[in-house]
């Protein structure tokens, strides 16, 4: 029983803390669809700030 408990709880807090993923809004669907399906390369994203910041 105290086993159980435990399992359930731990499971409890993984998925509270993991959260769900969002789901992606159908135009971004669209516009991702179209560049895969084009044929072009991707084009890395630029760096941000933040990056610039945690780098130091």
């Amino acid at each position: 029983m105290k086993y159980t408990l435990l399992a359930a709880v731990l499971a409890a807090m993984t998925m509270t803390a993991c959260g769900k993923p969002n789901q992606a809004l159908p135009e971004q669907e669209k516009d991702n669809f179209a560049k895969i399906t084009s044929g072009t390369p991707a084009e890395p994203a630029a760096p941000s700030a933040e990056d610039d910041a945690n780098k130091e």
